[in-house]
This record gives C-alpha cells, structure tokens and sequence, in this order.
C-alpha cells in the first residue's frame, strides 16, 4: 500500500518536513487591503527539503518592499527553518513536529528600533479525521539587538478536505497573532490543485476578523516537485 503524503496547506505551514531526497520549490504572491492602505509581498520563495530521517530543512526569501515604497519596513527578509518530527503521525494519535525558524532583515531603516534578526520556536500537529486533515501550529517569536526586544505569539490552524478525486482540496484557515502592537486575526478560504508528480497551484482569500488586519486579500501560490524521496517514488 502506498503511504500518502498530506496535503500541505495554504497560509499555515506545513507540520511534517521532507523527506530526505525529497525537494520542493514554492513560490508565493500576496496582497492585502486594509482601511487606508494596499500591500503585496512578491516574490515569496521557499525551498523544502529533508536532511535525514524526521529532520527537515526550509530556505526562503521574500522580497517585500523590493522598490522602497514602505520606508519604513525592510526591503527583504531571508529565512531558514529546522524541523523535528517528536511523534509520527499513527492511527493512534496526531503528529507533533518541533520547529525552530529564523529571518534576517535586509535593507532595514537605520531608525527603525528592532533588531534585525527574529527567532521563533514552535509546536505544529497534524491529525487526520476521516477525510478531513486538520494541522497547525503555535510559536512565540522574539526579535533581540535592537533598543527594544519586539515579543509577539503567532497561531494558524488549517482545515483541508478533498474534493473531486483527490486533485482538488478546499481549506479553512485561521491565522493570528498577539504581542507588541495590535492583535491581528484572519479567516481564509481556499482551494488548491493538484497535478501528478506532486505539482501543484493554490489560492487563498484572507479577510480581516478584526479592525487591525488587513480587510482582505489573496494569495497565489505554486510549487514544484524538485525531487521525490527514495522511498515514496518506489511506493505505488
């Protein structure tokens, strides 16, 4: 029998790694409206892969203010994140995977008063419940160096459920975060399609649950499958 891999979602990231010999290439656009103002976040770029069995590694640099519109944010951010499978997922209880990430900000402004380098150690989970995988994850991310230490909790839950044979999957997802600044929370919809070989184009529509998130907005992504593991290419 063939092991399936689950279906990653949308805005929330994925709990389990790669594989090793497994490589994925993600590439991501996002933009928002809120009251008084647009933003868009493109290029994300991310790359997955699995360094040794439970052990996964992703690269990614998201040019965010790439023109300097936005004086006052960082012109770039570049990212790494290390995954620990602490539980595999089994009939008998979800999976639970210890993450730690990290990003650099490029291009800082010299006023700005973080640092610029933030770390965030985080617990993810997924379950599947029938046909319905349920993942997601809670961390507490901190930004040391600066003149103030920026302190803040972020939590995304996601909700994917097959649709016409597997190809399709709609999602339900919730992101948030709490800390310095105004809280934030989102609701997202979407839908994702799947091609063979592991390919695949998605779409999420996040709209702002309270006055500080952004109104609304949409996101746009698609990943390439670099390389398949060893042992899920010889599995039918």
């Amino acid at each position: 029998m063939s092991r399936r891999k689950p279906v990653e979602p949308i805005i929330t990231e994925e709990t389990l790694p790669n594989e090793p010999g497994e490589w994925d290439l993600r590439i991501s656009c996002a933009y928002a409206r809120d009251r008084a103002d647009i933003s868009a976040d493109c290029l994300r770029t991310q790359l997955f892969f699995g360094i040794a069995p439970r052990w996964g590694l992703e690269l990614e640099n998201v040019l965010s203010n790439i023109s300097g519109d936005r004086p006052e944010e960082a012109r770039a951010k570049l990212g790494a994140a290390l995954k620990y499978v602490l539980r595999k997922p089994s009939m008998h209880g979800p999976a639970v995977v210890l993450a730690l990430e990290s990003g650099f900000a490029v291009g800082r402004p010299q006023a700005s008063e973080e640092g610029r380098v933030e770390l965030q150690p985080t617990f993810a989970f997924l379950q599947s419940l029938g046909r319905t995988t349920v993942q997601g994850n809670v961390g507490y991310a901190v930004t040391p160096g600066g003149i103030k230490t920026a302190q803040r909790a972020v939590y995304n839950l996601s909700l994917g459920v097959p649709w016409r044979q597997q190809r399709w999957h709609a999602f339900a997802e919730v992101t948030g975060s709490a800390g310095e600044g105004l809280p934030e929370i989102e609701f997202s919809p979407g839908l994702k399609y799947s091609f063979a070989g592991g390919h695949f184009l998605a779409l999420g529509f996040p709209i702002g649950l309270n006055s500080s998130s952004p109104a609304i907005g949409a996101l746009f992504q698609v990943q390439f499958a670099l390389s398949k593991s060893r042992e899920r290419g010889e599995k039918t």
